[in-house]
């Protein structure tokens, strides 16, 4: 028997590493302008939609309707959430992740908590769950009020046209290492009584009961963590993500077991922000998220980067270079299974309200002139070789692949100091072309090409 249980996880733990090829479901998105056409013709292709920063998070739904505000009701009110998931879910067949966060205010523990995002308070437990008790993670009161309204909407949600033929997925908190979003100061030094542990345990019980909640409605939804803004550093030991997976929790079992698929936040933050942060070697955050999955016994469960972009250094239209060499690396061993870009409209949109920006444009072209829809890679991944000679001093990065759809064998190549180039000559032989993000073909015969952080795709 114990030999069958080792041969499960060998393959189990085989598969989430060694499997290369891009599935389907990779490709995600998150809309934040509630009208924006969707799709449009030679957009690139998703498969999940991520609900979040769409008024449609808890407190938007009970005490706001669903629009800004802060009122004292607590009553339902699911006519955003119908009218938004109309106008994108149905058309475009989705599957959907629905984040939670957002306090209500007529049951927040801190009304008066300026430090929130959203409204006063939204960043604080509610009033009915406290530090200690005898309920999961030490935790006490009832937890009634969260109970009650993802009963409800479950339960509506489930009754709506929108909601068969699809997957659907409920994460934990959103950005919970991030003060604007769960106070963690605040809950663990006057909520808690100096507890460190209180705002990560208070989670967990949040967590436990959203999982008995929905699973009682619909036993196929699957359960995400709360997902890490500063995923590369929070879980690393010590950082906040780490704590809530079993560092500080460990006396409860951790945070991951309430969970069926690990979710963080695909943000390198740096600034500027090299996106080859991303994965998969030493010290990226792909492999510190993976190695903290390995300390408490997570390594089995799949993992969602379910928001990330370029962030602070591509507020605006984000450089297609950067996107280029974010996506390859992120595709290249396989540890990611769904990505959402945050946003198809904000942040760092792929659409600008008349036609694809740049990046736009640079996604559709390595989805489907460069074959990442449905690629394979080696399950090496992408290398990379320093090039002291060149200026800059920067590394030349090249990553096979067999194209989705044609079979075409493939390479991309780049060289990582920005602002700089290298000449380049491909590996291997039968190169007859290459391709830019921006589409363009270029017929190549032999010799060296220059390289730049904008990566080029070359083709036998």
């Amino acid at each position: 028997m114990k030999k069958v249980l080792f041969l499960v996880t060998f393959l189990t733990t085989f598969m989430a590493f060694g499997q290369t090829t891009v599935p389907s479901t990779f490709w995600g998105v998150m809309f934040n302008r509630p009208n924006d056409p969707y799709p449009i013709t030679g957009a690139p292709s998703f498969g999940t939609i991520r609900l979040w920063d769409t008024n449609t998070a808890w407190g938007d739904i009970q005490g706001n309707n669903g629009i800004k505000g802060c009122t004292q009701s607590s009553q339902f009110d699911f006519s955003y959430l119908d009218n938004y998931a109309n106008h994108y879910i149905t058309p475009s067949n989705f599957d959907v992740i629905y984040t939670v966060g957002q306090t209500p205010c007529f049951i927040t523990s801190n009304p008066g908590d300026e430090k929130c995002a959203h409204y006063p308070g939204s960043c604080d437990p509610p009033t009915d769950l406290t530090c200690s008790g005898t309920g999961t993670a030490g935790t006490g009161g009832t937890d009634a009020t969260f109970i009650a309204f993802v009963q409800a909407l479950w339960t509506h949600l489930q009754g709506q046209p929108y909601y068969p033929g699809r997957k659907w997925f409920f994460e934990g908190w959103n950005e919970p290492d991030v003060g604007k979003f769960w106070d963690n100061a605040w809950i663990n030094t006057t909520y808690c009584g100096g507890d460190v542990t209180g705002s990560k345990r208070i989670l967990m019980r949040m967590a436990a009961d959203a999982r008995a909640t929905i699973l009682a409605i619909d036993p196929n939804v699957q359960l995400l963590t709360p997902p890490s803004a500063e995923a590369r550093t929070s879980t690393l030991p010590g950082g906040w993500w780490y704590n809530y997976m079993g560092g500080q929790t460990s006396k409860y079992g951790g945070g991951g077991q309430y969970a069926d698929i690990i979710s963080v936040h695909g943000y390198v933050s740096d600034v500027p922000a090299a996106p080859e942060l991303i994965c998969c070697g030493t010290g990226t955050l792909v492999a510190n998220t993976r190695a903290a999955m390995a300390d408490f016994g997570q390594s089995d469960k799949l993992l969602f980067l379910s928001e990330g972009s370029c962030g602070k250094a591509c507020y605006g239209d984000p450089e297609p270079a950067w996107m280029g060499r974010f996506y390859t690396l992120m595709l290249s061993q396989g540890q990611v299974s769904r990505f959402d870009w945050n946003g198809w409209d904000t942040l760092a949109p792929l659409w600008n309200g008349t036609a694809l920006t740049s990046s736009g444009i640079a996604l559709q072209v390595m989805q489907s002139d460069w074959g990442y829809a449905g690629a394979t890679f080696p399950a090496a991944g992408c290398t990379s070789t320093p090039e002291p000679s060149c200026t800059g001093a920067g590394n030349i990065w090249t990553c096979d692949l067999t194209e989705g759809g044609t079979g075409t064998q493939a390479q991309t190549a780049w060289y990582d100091s920005q602002g700089n180039s290298c000449s380049f000559t491909p590996t291997g032989s039968g190169w007859i072309d290459y391709k830019n993000l921006a589409g363009k073909k270029i017929t190549y015969s032999h010799g060296a090409v220059k390289l730049t952080n904008s990566p080029i795709l070359f083709e036998q």
